[in-house]
């Protein structure tokens, strides 16, 4: 039995065979389980694993910097500039990480994979459709036109997380995007930090977070394989997942475990929400082939103020880019 494991190794480990293929009867309790989650462990039409846990980007905030959080982007944007002054920002998040950058995507209707019947076409990659030029341009302008002011370092791709996590943890930021594994560091810094789903964005939006899964697997080459899936079915069983919330700290994808977990966490909530909205992770290997070229494509544009006319031929060639990376990698 692997796990728990993120639920975009399995795309790999189905593709080797090495995962063994359940079906909506083999899994206990299946109809208690979030649409999203069994998504994140379907490969083609397959589903490879149980699902336990889901974790998506929210909007964490200092709770006593900001009394009532912001439920759209200019409200946002307003907060932030008032909170704004010295060392002390309203706002800040890893402008140029493309996990952190895919709710805009998505909220503006682009997307890496289209996905339809189960299945991700790796021909049709969106990033560099209308929605994608628009997120690219929202991003550069959010940055340049300081809608809202962010310090210089978030343009430092390799040191803004922790960055970012040290101006928090000193309160010295309001607001940022992030995910359920910064609550442990805020707790012990003492900051009265709290969760909401993050603001809708100016077209009226919501913004969509990858969402991860956590999940687990059984070896299709096991030796004890009706073992192996019982102990499984057990662990990702309610009473399984109510032992393991405290533990992982990550919202459960059972229906029937939420009430424990918000008595434990009553940001599980806030979690679980959303994760409803958020799109999973492409799971498939080809995923791989995406981040750099995207990112390569969003460093040019934000750090060095594309003109309009360059976006779209700077998202056209990262799209590109990844297309080749994904055939040179199957062939």
């Amino acid at each position: 039995v692997l796990g728990p494991i993120a639920h975009d190794w399995i795309g790999e480990l189905a593709v080797q065979k090495i995962a063994q293929a359940w079906t909506q009867e083999t899994i206990s309790g299946f109809a208690d389980l979030s649409g999203p989650s069994v998504q994140g462990v379907t490969v083609d039409g397959q589903i490879y694993g149980v699902p336990l846990f889901s974790e998506a980007l929210a909007l964490v905030y200092n709770a006593d910097m900001v009394p009532e959080p912001p439920a759209t982007w200019q409200d946002l944007v307003t907060k932030a500039g008032e909170l704004t002054s010295g060392d002390v920002y309203g706002f800040a998040f890893p402008i140029l990480t493309q996990y952190y950058q895919g709710p805009f995507f998505y909220g503006f209707d682009s997307y890496v994979f289209a996905y339809e019947n189960g299945t991700f076409d790796v021909n049709d990659i969106g990033l560099n459709n209308a929605g994608g030029a628009e997120t690219a341009r929202f991003l550069r302008d959010m940055y340049h036109q300081q809608q809202p002011v962010m310090p210089e370092a978030v343009l430092d791709q390799a040191n803004a997380g922790g960055f970012i996590d040290g101006l928090m943890e000193s309160q010295q930021l309001a607001m940022t995007i992030a995910g359920p594994w910064r609550e442990p560091p805020l707790t012990e810094a003492g900051v009265n930090y709290s969760v909401v789903t993050l603001p809708t964005l100016p077209n009226g939006n919501p913004m969509i977070p990858f969402v991860g899964f956590q999940a687990m697997v059984v070896n299709a080459y096991g030796q004890q394989l009706e073992a192996s899936t019982d102990f499984v079915n057990y662990l990702a069983s309610t009473d399984g997942v109510n032992l393991m919330i405290e533990g992982f700290n990550k919202a459960p994808v059972r229906a029937s475990s939420a009430g424990t977990a918000v008595a434990l966490n009553p940001n599980f909530e806030q979690w679980v929400a959303q994760a409803e909205i958020g799109v999973p992770m492409p799971n498939i290997p080809a995923m791989n082939e995406v981040w750099t070229p995207w990112g390569d494509a969003m460093i040019a544009i934000v750090t060095e103020n594309a003109p309009d006319e360059e976006v779209q031929t700077l998202m056209d060639q990262a799209v590109e880019q990844i297309g080749a990376n994904i055939q040179q990698a199957q062939s």
